[in-house]
């Protein structure tokens, strides 16, 4: 990607840690910054990524441009509550990405189907199909929480939109994994992947729908089966990949999506049994988990797609994952309550964006391993 595309969505991701922040300021309370905290980076950067990760090519094209910029007014719009403009973006943007989608793939999933579509195949489209719906889907739960209120479920609400804007990243970024593969590892894990495909495109939206029904115990199953099969994906990527900055970068963002399980799990464990006695311990408890998604999981495929022609970087990149554990395990939680931890936070997923985003790489695909 050029300079000029890493600068616009750096500045977007950073400007989303810091809206994750803003509550602490004082004359904050009446904003719900947690709705920018999560469509700009969610939303803005991670769905103008992964249509610029389906046109294929070095230079931002036309469509994840108009996206980015779409996205970023739908932010804005369901921010300052103009839900009907919000809603009319909604069904633009989802357009823009069903016209990829169907110059990328097909209108119907058939590789879904297919025992012989490579595993990154799948989760590619899955990835694409999933957004347009999430859009779509937005634009319905604005249209039945703020004018009809047809269906009258507390959870259908567009904050609850964490997960519809998060899971299409996430599937980008389990292709990425999938996509390291050697063909023979590919072919020795291929019921393997398929397993794993079904079993997370499949839970998380029977998640959500747990999660709008209020389904505890249902929902704690799901996220244990959901754990496991994140966990049996780490597997198979450690032992089907070559050694390689794409495979360190995806190995921790791997070992952030398994922890993001067990806090999930732990989640609904506390919800079940403490939530009532210590509501906030459990608000900390989440927030640690949405951290670990976004900062951690999602911010690893984002950084692998961003740098896709350039590896391997110049420069080391250990000592970033250091950084990046400590900001999203440590400083980012601890900075939802301290301002002095918010600064830093902010100041050291600024200094990791420019480590990772604008370390000198190496020119062109000769010495990217990652196979398209």
């Amino acid at each position: 990607m050029e300079k000029s595309g890493k600068i616009i969505l750096a500045v977007t991701m950073s400007v989303a840690m810091t809206t994750g922040f803003l509550h602490l300021v004082p004359g904050a309370a009446g904003w719900n910054f947690e709705r920018l905290h999560v469509f700009l980076f969610n939303l803005c950067t991670g769905g103008s990524v992964l249509l610029y990760h389906s046109g294929g090519r070095r230079r931002i094209t036309a469509a994840p441009a108009l996206f980015f910029a779409g996205a970023l007014a739908y932010a804005l719009c369901a921010f300052l509550g103009f839900y009907v403009a919000a809603m009319a973006l909604a069904f633009a943007l989802a357009g823009v990405v069903e016209y990829v989608r169907a110059a990328r793939f097909s209108f119907f999933p058939a590789e879904f189907f297919s025992a012989r579509a490579p595993a990154r195949e799948k989760f590619h489209h899955a990835a694409l199909l999933c957004l347009s719906i999430a859009l779509i889907a937005s634009a319905l739960v604005i249209f039945n929480s703020e004018f009809v209120r047809l269906v009258a479920y507390p959870k259908l609400r567009l904050d609850v939109f964490f997960l519809g804007f998060s899971f299409p990243v996430s599937l980008m970024t389990m292709g990425l994994i999938f996509s390291l593969l050697a063909p023979a590892a590919a072919s020795r894990y291929r019921v393997h992947t398929g397993l794993i495909f079904w079993s997370v495109t499949a839970g998380v939206i029977v998640f959500f729908a747990f999660i709008l029904v209020e389904a505890v115990y249902a929902q704690l199953f799901i996220s244990i089966m959901l754990c496991a099969s994140v966990a049996a994906m780490l597997i198979v990527f450690l032992r089907g990949t070559r050694d390689g900055q794409q495979r360190m970068l995806l190995a921790s963002g791997a070992g952030f999506i398994v922890l993001t399980g067990v806090t999930g799990v732990a989640y609904v464990l506390f919800k079940i049994y403490f939530l009532d006695e210590y509501p906030a311990t459990g608000k900390a408890l989440l927030s640690l988990h949405s951290f670990i998604s976004l900062y951690g999981w999602n911010l690893s495929g984002l950084l692998v797609v961003i740098r896709e022609k350039e590896f391997p970087l110049a420069a080391g990149i250990r000592p970033a994952l250091a950084l990046h554990w400590m900001i999203v395990l440590v400083l980012a939680p601890c900075g939802r309550e301290s301002p002095v931890c918010a600064v830093i936070a902010t100041a050291g997923f600024i200094v990791l964006l420019c480590r990772l985003l604008f370390a000198p790489g190496r020119d062109g695909g000769a010495h990217s391993n990652l196979n398209w």
